[in-house]
């Protein structure tokens, strides 16, 4: 049988939309963070976390450097956040990067960070450590930021 064009179809096969579920995260795992949450998600809507159980907090931000920034600068980013998971309990996961450059446009580096909840994150945010990295390494060749917190299903 040939296939039919999405108009040729019946309006209730058109509009269902099977759910697709995403993994989640463990504590210690260093993979990409999972799509929308890690949320079931579907293409009609999308249940959020706290919808389906216990949650976690996660924060994510994009940095743009500036043209003028060097690699030295760029590297002291990286090393100065890096080590902020050993002086910061309150992390429960912490994956930063890079950008692929797989696509133009997009940020140059990212920052994932999960908590057990907003407290939690709140401590990391206001640490004199993790202020310290933004004040000397970060705001010197930030162009641009956007950063989202939201929560996350905990992980079973």
């Amino acid at each position: 049988m040939k296939d039919r064009d999405q108009k040729d179809r019946d309006p209730e096969e058109r509009d269902r939309t099977p759910e697709v579920p995403v993994r989640s995260r463990t504590a210690g795992d260093r993979r990409a963070p999972p799509c929308i949450g890690g949320a079931r998600r579907t293409l009609a809507g999308i249940r959020t976390a706290r919808e389906t159980g216990p949650t976690m907090f996660r924060h994510i931000v994009l940095l743009a450097w500036t043209e003028d920034a060097t690699d030295e600068q760029k590297a002291a980013v990286a090393a100065g956040l890096g080590r902020l998971p050993e002086l910061i309990p309150q992390l429960r996961s912490y994956v930063i990067g890079p950008d692929a450059g797989v696509s133009a446009g997009n940020h140059d580096f990212a920052v994932v960070a999960d908590f057990d909840g907003v407290e939690d994150y709140v401590v990391y945010r206001d640490h004199p450590e993790h202020q310290a990295v933004i004040a000397e390494c970060i705001k010197p060749i930030l162009a641009s930021r956007a950063a989202v917190q939201y929560h996350v299903p905990a992980a079973s």
